[in-house]
């Protein structure tokens, strides 16, 4: 198992009213999953993969990544647990302007300088359909061609789980299929654990799994495959 929620709860505090984000949430995801977090505004979406991701702590419940039990792991843990297990794709691209492609790939893991980045960026960059782009800066590349930089990006570590929050939502039809055309690529021929919340019913369809959230609860899962 990669990651796993159990009994996942999470409250907010807004003064003195409490706000239930989640609750009670279970939840497995093992290498090869392709998996879909679906519900309407306000459901718990994002906060389920802040959780899933080792961006946020729940109130009460377990979370635990490759078996370790993450409740009460220190920033620092949790920063590397991040850097070198887990990849991150969001709705707006977060591209530094001034970068290349490439430069933008090999972003997170430039304070390291591992020997094999810059070969390993542009083999991402290959892989999602972006070898003759490499040199070119955001501003250069359309909207589909940024989001497919941010996937390269979120591969740089080779990370046992991506996390992606929208990735379609600024995208057309066209491109949106293309991204995960290349998301179920890479859980098939990586055998990574992709994890996607979105509004998208036909991108839904496109995975293995569907998990429905309403309330901050889960209130149905389709498995498709």
């Amino acid at each position: 198992m990669i990651v796993e929620a159990i009994d996942v709860h999470k409250v907010y505090l807004l003064g003195k009213t409490e706000i239930y984000a989640l609750r009670g949430v279970n939840l497995s995801i093992d290498r090869g999953d392709f998996v879909c977090i679906m519900g309407p505004s306000g459901a718990g979406k994002s906060t389920l993969l802040h959780i899933l991701g080792a961006l946020d702590t729940p109130t009460k419940g377990t979370v635990k990544f490759m078996n370790e039990i993450l409740n009460n792991k220190n920033d620092r843990f949790l920063a590397r647990l991040r850097r070198e297990k887990i990849g991150f794709i969001f709705q707006f691209f977060y591209l530094i302007p001034t970068l290349t492609a490439k430069e933008n790939v090999m972003l997170p893991l430039i304070p390291i300088k591992p020997r094999w980045l810059e070969r390993r960026a542009e083999e991402l960059l290959e892989l999602v359909g972006l070898k003759k782009r490499m040199s070119h800066k955001p501003k250069e590349l359309s909207a589909g061609e940024q989001q497919r930089v941010a996937i390269a990006r979120a591969l740089i570590n080779n990370p046992e789980v991506i996390i992606a929050d929208e990735p379609t939502g600024n995208l057309d039809s066209d491109n949106g299929r293309q991204i995960i055309d290349i998301l179920s690529r890479i859980v098939r021929d990586e055998n990574k654990a992709v994890i996607i919340a979105t509004h998208n019913m036909d991108v839904a369809k496109r995975t293995d799994r569907i998990v429905y959230l309403k309330d901050g609860a889960i209130v149905k899962v389709d498995e498709l495959k």
